[in-house]
């Protein structure tokens, strides 16, 4: 099987063109594949398939097997992938995901793809949409307090921005214990019904933000993640923490994500990502078992 292993912000991926090979049970292969000890290691794999409804359709699976919706530095890869492997010189593309078709702007450089400007659609902001069970179906969760299962009170915003995603304010975000506070939001059925990631952020000045993102289906903290960085901007938003109409940075371990959302009365009107994605070495997996 040949493969490409990408990442966007050290968020990594192997990508699988499955226009000339197909796969048979692609969630046992990312949980093979992605392993770090015995197999290429990634967060997750990508597929690159033909699309009866856009340019490609990208299928994520994640480390642990499960399908994803969405992800926002793994459709960076896909669209740069696409480009410099000659499948397509459009440097705009439409792409089919399981969260819909998200639109792919690339920025070219002597042939390279240097920078991805994603258009991440519109979020989804009712509880019952994202979901939470937890209050009114049809308000949101806008820094709201639920108490955790070991007793704990904190005041969460949840949002779905092509997965579901949970925001959390932090005085010190070195000080959070990320896999441990994380893991337990994103467990909590109760509330979460089909988990949630977990966005730890802290406030730098309006429209610049440190964040550490905790991942459902990875089951650990990531080095960026591109949903997540939508989520914070919507968060951030929608609780008045910004200059609207104004570029918002968000720092993570990995690198930088930058998110633009424009306002139009008093409504997200559209949301873009802007992010690099990185090509780190290409080869072929001989599938013999660990």
């Amino acid at each position: 099987m040949k493969f490409t292993k990408m990442h966007g912000l050290g968020n990594d991926f192997i990508l699988i063109n499955c226009i000339k090979q197909e796969i048979k049970e692609p969630s046992e292969l990312a949980k093979e594949v992605c392993d770090r000890h015995f197999g290429i290691g990634a967060d997750g794999i990508l597929l690159v398939l033909p699309s009866e409804c856009a340019d490609f359709k990208m299928k994520l699976f994640n480390y642990d097997g499960s399908e994803g919706e969405m992800c926002g530095n793994g459709i960076r890869c896909f669209a740069k992938y696409i480009y410099e492997k000659n499948l397509s010189k459009k440097e705009k593309i439409n792409i089919e995901t399981l969260a819909g078709i998200k639109i792919a702007e690339l920025s070219i450089q002597d042939n390279k793809v240097v920078s991805i400007r994603v258009d991440m659609g519109l979020p989804k902001l009712k509880k019952k949409e994202v979901p939470v069970t937890f209050g009114n179906p049809d308000d949101m969760m806008l820094n709201e307090e639920i108490k955790l299962p070991n007793g704990e009170k904190l005041k969460l915003t949840a949002v779905n921005t092509g997965v579901p995603h949970t925001v959390l304010f932090v005085d010190n975000i070195e000080a959070v214990n990320v896999l441990k506070l994380g893991s337990l939001i994103r467990h909590f059925k109760e509330v979460f019904p089909e988990g949630t990631n977990v966005n730890f952020v802290q406030i730098l000045e309006k429209n610049n933000f440190k964040v550490r993102t905790y991942e459902r289906g990875v089951e650990n903290e990531t080095l960026a993640c591109g949903t997540g960085a939508t989520a914070v901007s919507v968060a951030v938003t929608l609780l008045n923490r910004t200059d609207v109409n104004k570029p918002i940075k968000l720092t993570f371990k990995g690198g930088e994500i930058k998110t633009e959302i424009k306002m139009e009365d008093g409504r997200i009107k559209n949301i873009f990502m802007i992010g690099p994605a990185k090509i780190v070495f290409e080869g072929e997996y001989s599938g013999e078992k660990k």
